[in-house]
C-alpha cells in the first residue's frame, strides 16, 4: 500500500519516518525494480561517478526496505546513526540524500541513452564537437544516420536528430577544409599553380567550396569559410567550363557566391535538359538551386516559391532526394503541400502513386496518409480526406497528429459545419498547449489557422459581426498563421464573389 494511505498513527515515531518518505531519493528509488537496483548499485560503486563510501553506505540501507520503505526504521535518524554512529539528525544527512538523488538521477539518464542508441550517438557527436575531432565526429555522424534509417527511435526524434547531424556534419566539414584550404592556398600560391592543378582537382575543390556556401545561407550562425572564397577567386581562371559539369559548377558557384540570379536560371536550366542517368548523382547541385531559392524567398522575392516548387520536384523526378536509399517523410510531404498549394493535383496523385513506395517501410504508412488527406482537400474530396486523417489520429507522431487536426479543421469549414469546426479548433488549442515539445510560434500558428476559419465560415454562413474588410486584412496581414497559402486563396475566393 502506498506511504500517504497509511495512518499517521501506524508507528509511534510517524513524523521521523515521513520525513524521509517524502525526500525525492525515495521516490525515486520506489519506482526501480530489483534488476534496476543492481545495476545503480554498481553505478555508485564506480569510481568514475561517485567516491563518497557514505553514499553507498546510505544506499545500501535504503535498499534494505525496498520498495515500500515503510518500516518504522526507515527514518532520517535511523540512517543518520547508520552513518555517523551518534547524534542527531542533521545538515550532514539531508547533504549525502541530496548527493544520492543527483546520482540516482544520473543513473536514469546513463540507463535512457543505453536504450537509445540513436540519442547516444548524437551526444558523441557532440563531444567531438567540443573537442575539434572531425574524422570520428563524421564517422560518428555515420553511425548516426545508420540507426536513424534502421528505426531506432520515434519520426519526431528522427527529424530533430537528422536536422543536428546536418548541422554538425557541416561544422565539421567546415573545419576539416579549413585545415585543407590553407594547404591549398599555400601550394597553388607558388610559381607552380598549372602543374598542380588538374582539371578534376578543380572542379571536385569548386563544387565543395560552393556547397559550403549554399549551405551557411540556409544553416544559421555557420561562418562561410574565408579560406574557401579565397581559394574560388584564385581557381577559377584554371577552369576548363566546356564539359557540362564543369559549367554547372562554374554556374553554381556564380549563383551561391555571387547571389547572381540569371546563372540560377541557367543552371536549373542545365539540370532540366541533362539526362535522367547523368543527374543521379547532382543532389548537392540541386540542394544548392533550392537553398539559393529558399535565400531568395527569405529577400521577400514570393516568386521564388514556384521555382523552389520546380527545382525540388525536379530533383524527386530524378530520384536526387533519397537519403540512404530511402526518400525523406519531409520531402514528400513538403511536395504534397506544394502541389495542393499550387492546384498541381496531377503531380501529387503521381507522387503518392509511384513515389511513395521509396519510403522507409516502417515511415510509409504515416507519411501515405498524410499525403492523401491533403491531396484529396486539395481535389474536394472532403470525406475522403477525413478517413485519412483518422488513420494519423491513431498512429502518427506529435506532428502527424497536429497536422492531422489542422486539416480536419479544413474538411469541416468546407462542409460548413461550425458547431463541429469550433469544437475541433477548442480540442486542437487544448492539445497543443499539452505538447511542450512544440515551439510557441508553432502552437500560435495553429491556433491563429483555427480562428481565421471559424471567422470565414461565419461570414460564409452570414453570421459574423466583423466586416469583410477588416476579416480580410487581418488574415492577409497574418504572417504568423499555419495554411497561410490556403486562407488567402480562401480570401481570393469569397472577395470574387462579393
Amino acid at each position: 500500500m502506498p506511504t500517504r494511505y497509511v495512518p499517521l498513527l501506524l508507528w509511534a515515531n510517524s513524523s521521523a519516518m515521513t520525513d524521509l518518505h517524502s525526500n525525492p531519493a525515495i521516490s525515486l528509488l520506489s519506482r526501480f525494480d530489483r534488476s534496476s537496483l543492481n545495476r545503480l548499485s554498481d553505478f555508485l560503486r564506480s569510481p568514475y561517478h561517485n567516491k563518497s563510501e557514505q553514499l553507498i553506505a546510505a544506499f545500501d540501507y535504503l535498499r534494505e526496505y525496498h520498495p515500500e520503505f515503510q518500516h518504522k526504521l526507515c527514518n532520517k535518524q535511523a540512517l543518520h546513526e547508520r552513518l555517523f554512529t551518534q547524534g542527531k539528525a542533521d545538515h550532514r544527512i539531508r547533504n549525502v540524500l541530496s548527493r544520492l538523488t543527483k546520482l540516482i538521477t544520473e543513473f536514469i539518464g546513463f540507463e535512457y541513452l543505453k536504450e537509445h542508441p540513436a540519442s547516444m550517438s548524437w551526444i558523441k557527436v557532440e563531444g567531438f564537437q567540443d573537442r575539434s575531432e572531425v574524422k570520428m565526429g563524421l564517422r560518428e555522424i555515420k553511425s548516426l544516420h545508420k540507426l536513424i534509417e534502421e528505426d531506432q527511435c520515434d519520426p519526431l526524434q528522427q527529424d530533430f536528430l537528422l536536422g543536428m547531424a546536418s548541422r554538425a556534419e557541416y561544422s565539421f566539414l567546415q573545419l576539416d577544409h579549413l585545415d585543407n584550404d590553407k594547404r591549398i592556398l599555400s601550394k597553388i600560391s607558388r610559381d607552380d599553380t598549372q602543374r598542380f592543378l588538374t582539371q578534376s582537382l578543380l572542379l571536385n575543390l569548386l563544387y565543395e567550396c560552393s556547397i559550403r556556401v549554399s549551405t551557411s545561407r540556409i544553416i544559421d550562425n555557420i561562418p562561410e569559410s574565408k579560406y574557401g572564397a579565397s581559394l574560388i577567386s584564385l581557381l577559377l581562371p584554371f577552369l576548363d567550363d566546356t564539359h557540362w559539369f564543369a559549367k554547372l559548377t562554374k554556374l553554381t558557384y556564380e549563383m551561391t557566391v555571387l547571389e547572381n540570379e540569371a546563372s540560377f536560371h541557367e543552371a536549373f536550366k542545365l539540370l532540366q535538359d541533362l539526362p535522367p542517368q547523368e543527374s543521379v548523382n547532382l543532389s548537392n547541385n540541386f540542394t544548392q538551386a533550392a537553398n539559393y531559392c529558399v535565400w531568395q524567398l527569405r529577400q521577400g522575392n514570393r516568386d521564388y516559391y514556384q521555382r523552389t516548387y520546380d527545382v525540388q520536384k525536379l530533383a524527386v523526378q530524378r530520384d536526387c532526394v533519397n537519403h540512404g536509399g530511402y526518400m525523406r517523410p519531409v520531402i514528400f510531404i513538403n511536395q504534397i503541400q506544394q502541389a495542393s498549394n499550387l492546384d498541381d493535383h496531377a503531380w501529387g496523385r503521381e507522387l503518392i502513386d509511384t513515389y511513395a513506395k521509396k519510403l522507409h517501410p516502417n515511415q510509409k504508412e504515416n507519411a501515405i496518409a498524410e499525403a492523401e488527406a491533403y491531396w484529396n482537400i486539395a481535389a474536394g474530396n472532403y470525406d475522403s480526406a477525413l478517413s485519412w486523417t483518422q488513420k494519423l489520429t491513431r498512429s502518427g507522431h506529435t506532428l502527424q497528429q497536429h497536422s492531422a487536426r489542422n486539416l480536419e479543421q479544413w474538411c469541416f469549414y468546407h462542409l460548413n459545419e461550425l458547431p463541429v469546426l469550433e469544437s475541433l479548433v477548442e480540442n486542437a488549442r487544448k492539445s497543443v498547449a499539452y505538447h511542450e515539445e512544440l515551439s510557441e510560434d508553432r502552437r500560435l500558428a495553429y491556433r491563429k489557422m483555427g480562428d481565421h476559419l471559424i471567422a470565414l465560415l461565419k461570414h460564409r454562413l452570414g453570421i459574423s459581426s466583423q466586416s469583410w474588410d477588416t476579416l480580410a486584412n487581418s488574415i492577409r496581414n497574418d504572417s504568423q498563421t499555419s495554411f497561410r497559402i490556403w486562407l488567402n486563396r480562401e480570401v481570393d475566393l469569397i472577395e470574387s464573389k462579393l
